[in-house]
């Protein structure tokens, strides 16, 4: 047996032990609480908003206007993980197993996204399949409302031109249109360009911010408005004055050049109580504005359709709500709007061409080289 003499001369080695145990201890019991509490707050969804016409703070990414989802309890969210991403149909061109089908884009090197968009273009899938399959292969990604912007050397907003690690509600469809109407990578990020700006011209005052006023138009080469076809018994008009003016002030940028002068534009959309009448008419890849009801702006948010092979039909989209890309039930969606404390009007609908007009009068081939 150790005499007590012996146990005391160790007492100061103890001591300087439990000093270094102690405070790594409480670091760790500070970790698991504060991860208790993220994941208590976590089951409720923040329900603000992002307004581009009210928050000077928020530069020119925010094109849609408010980039947010309504509230929604949690049990209607449907997890990245329970989604099905790909179609009921899987495409030949990906019928073999290989690592890079199980990685979502944006863990895709240059080269595997080349591949991939290759091997899909020469596949028998429409458009709109190639937009339900890019979609379900961005499930999961995390959103992030300054994720892209006019690149490097811009001057108003230096975020990336392209950007597949991180995405919010727009870039999410833009990045999918373009992928879905190219053969392969350099071809989709000029695709890309064409989709976001005004004749391809990339900066700050040609890029398309508002997605009914700006957006929509511009892309009616490779966009159908479809409101009126889905709807033809329920749609209503709404006008408003557009000012791209007003959006740039209000973000503290009163030296830009070229810019638009205010227009006056008429949208359609379905109002909200009629919404869930037209979803047998929707398609999987059709593409969706949230219609707010603030003057100066139309779109609160965008949205892809997507029908599984049970028939269910689902809006996918990135959402600042759960930080991340997944798909949530029709019905419970629209339903939720409806218990919004926001004012909602309804939703405009869109789908891609399947004859894309390459081609303008003005010659402008959107990105595709055309010999």
């Amino acid at each position: 047996m150790k005499s007590a003499r012996h146990i005391d001369s160790k007492r100061p080695e103890i001591r300087r032990g439990l000093r270094i145990i102690g405070p790594l201890i409480a670091i760790l019991g500070l970790a698991f609480a504060t991860m208790g509490l993220m994941t208590f707050f976590g089951s409720f969804h923040y329900c603000g908003s992002v307004n581009a016409s009210e928050n000077p703070s928020v530069m020119g990414q925010v094109q849609c206007g408010e980039i947010d989802c309504p509230q929604i309890f949690p049990q209607m969210w449907r997890s990245p993980s329970e989604s099905q991403g790909l179609p009921a149909i899987a495409p030949e061109a990906l019928k073999e197993e290989t690592p890079m089908a199980e990685k979502r884009l944006g863990e895709l090197s240059v080269e595997e996204l080349d591949s991939l968009i290759g091997r899909i273009s020469k596949s028998k899938m429409s458009n709109a399949e190639k937009i339900v399959y890019y979609s379900g292969r961005f499930l999961g990604t995390p959103y992030e409302l300054f994720c892209q912007g006019d690149g490097p050397y811009a001057r108003y907003d230096t975020a990336p031109l392209m950007n597949f690690k991180q995405i919010n509600c727009m870039t999410y469809c833009e990045q999918v249109l373009a992928l879905a109407l190219s053969s392969h990578y350099e071809e989709m990020f000029n695709v890309l360009q064409h989709i976001r700006y005004r004749n391809g011209i990339i900066g700050m005052a040609t890029r398309n911010h508002y997605t009914m006023a700006d957006w929509l138009q511009e892309n009616s080469w490779c966009l159908e408005d479809i409101t009126e076809k889905v709807g033809p018994e329920y749609y209503k008009r709404l006008t408003r004055i557009i000012s791209h003016k007003k959006f740039f002030a209000q973000k503290g940028i009163t030296d830009i050049k070229d810019v638009l002068p205010d227009r006056r534009v008429t949208i359609s959309y379905i109002p909200l109580a009629d919404l869930t009448k037209i979803i047998y008419r929707l398609h999987s890849g059709d593409i969706v504005a949230l219609i707010q009801d603030k003057p100066g702006i139309f779109s609160d948010h965008m949205l892809l359709i997507y029908k599984d092979e049970k028939g269910r039909t689902f809006f996918r989209h990135a959402t600042m709500a759960t930080g991340t890309t997944l798909d949530v039930p029709y019905e419970e969606y629209v339903s939720g709007l409806k218990k919004s404390k926001k004012k909602y009007l309804g939703m405009s609908f869109m789908r891609v061409r399947e004859d894309v007009q390459w081609v303008s009068e003005r010659r402008l081939t959107h990105g595709k080289v055309i010999f």
